[in-house]
């Protein structure tokens, strides 16, 4: 609260994995937006470390260090836009970022790379293939020409819940496990 809006938001682990060429330009061509970090920072390598730092200075960047994650759904709401800043790579297209879950749950314009993920939450996160997009993007979610749909967003976490993650993974292990390559009707069916 105590920093002025509007707002562009992230949650996580703050490491190598993010764009960071893609945040100095969009924090360098919005300097009257806060970007606010919230989670622990953990480079592997001295340049991450020193890349993270260096950014982290910028005057309309704020880094709120690890929040306990009862907390993070008042962070989310402080937001105005949710960023999802990961590299485009090969280790990142093979990763589900947990963040963009958190997000969904939100009624906040979720702004993301174009990692592989991004596009299973097509029309709910906006993908920006590179950083002019990004800061195209940016402008019109803050100017509420974009904005999430509360009835998409509950429909897909209806079937997100863990109890339906869960059983999509047993059914993967099901089939795997059967000689025909179908899935085993349960006990309960």
């Amino acid at each position: 609260a105590a920093i002025a809006g509007p707002r562009a938001g992230c949650v996580g682990i703050i490491n190598e994995t993010y764009d960071w060429t893609l945040l100095e330009g969009l924090a360098e061509a919005s300097p009257d937006v806060a970007f606010v970090f919230v989670g622990p920072q953990r480079a592997l390598t001295r340049s991450g470390r020193l890349t993270i730092e260096r950014f982290m200075r910028r005057p309309n960047v704020h880094w709120l260090g690890p929040q306990p994650h009862e907390a993070l759904p008042a962070y989310l709401a402080g937001f105005d836009v949710l960023l999802n800043p990961l590299a485009v790579n090969d280790h990142n297209d093979r990763r589900f970022p947990l963040r963009l879950c958190e997000y969904m749950a939100t009624e906040r314009p979720v702004l993301s790379t174009a990692i592989h993920e991004a596009s299973v939450f097509a029309g709910e996160v906006c993908v920006a293939r590179d950083a002019e997009e990004a800061r195209t993007l940016l402008g019109r979610m803050l100017a509420g020409e974009m904005v999430a749909d509360r009835s998409t967003r509950d429909a897909w976490l209806a079937t997100n819940t863990w109890e339906a993650r869960a059983q999509q993974f047993l059914d993967v292990v099901e089939r795997a496990l059967s000689p025909t390559g179908h899935a085993v009707p349960s006990s309960s069916e």
